[in-house]
């Protein structure tokens, strides 16, 4: 039997999916079999660095340890990877699996008082202004950037990854990513621990339906962004 442990908010039953056992079940074997750290695995005769967060198996392997029909396993795999929550490498002789926001699962320390939360927000604030300031300069790629963003746990960044993935927002270069993210810090800060993703992207998708209906009828459309949904939850 393994030791340790993993850490599921509650925000899980906010899933789509949370009402089949089938999504639920391989979410949770996911977050219980990648690795705590990084471990040299030998498959097929390969040696290959697995880090935290990150797990080598097959579809007939997962099918095996859950009693998941295989073709099930995958479907619910590209499901997971479409709203971000895994991301997989697929190679002809294994699959690598890799949790975005694995450092949330396995922070255990609660918040427990006003003063904590304060200095919690403090640090997450230092964090964010470091990463803006290290965006311009670091060797650039898009999906490094946003995944690096969300692995900043109770951050404001992961709030603002998530819509540039969502929108998709574009951005080109580190100087665009760095400009987005301060405009976007302050009313992140305002949504974070006030709404859930799901009601930050019901709003988000609020917004989109109107726009249609505008653009049906050639009027002016508004503004898709974060300051617009935030509107859009407190009307």
């Amino acid at each position: 039997m393994q030791n340790g442990w993993i850490k599921i908010h509650r925000k899980i039953q906010d899933k789509g999916y949370y009402k089949k056992s089938a999504y639920v079940h391989l979410w949770i074997h996911l977050l219980l079999n990648v690795n705590h750290e990084p471990k040299e695995f030998m498959w097929n005769g390969n040696i290959i660095l697995v880090k935290e967060g990150q797990m080598i198996t097959g579809r007939k392997n997962l099918s095996e340890d859950t009693g998941i029909p295989p073709s099930t396993i995958e479907d619910i795999l590209k499901f997971l990877e479409r709203q971000h929550q895994i991301q997989q490498q697929k190679t002809t002789k294994y699959r690598l699996i890799t949790i975005v926001n694995w450092i949330k699962h396995q922070n255990p320390t609660a918040k427990a008082t006003t003063s904590r939360q304060q200095a919690d927000t403090n640090k997450n604030e230092k964090k964010d202004k470091k990463y803006i300031a290290e965006t311009s300069s670091a060797v650039w790629n898009l999906e490094d950037k946003l995944l690096g963003m969300e692995k900043i746990p109770n951050s404001y960044l992961d709030i603002i990854a998530t819509f540039i993935r969502e929108k998709p927002v574009r951005v080109e270069n580190a100087a665009q990513l760095s400009n987005i993210i301060s405009r976007y810090c302050r009313v992140a800060k305002k949504m974070s621990g006030a709404y859930t993703n799901k009601q930050i992207f019901e709003a988000a998708e609020k917004v989109k339906r109107d726009n249609d209906i505008r653009r049906k009828r050639g009027q002016e459309q508004i503004d898709y962004s974060l300051e617009t949904f935030y509107k859009q939850l407190t009307k």
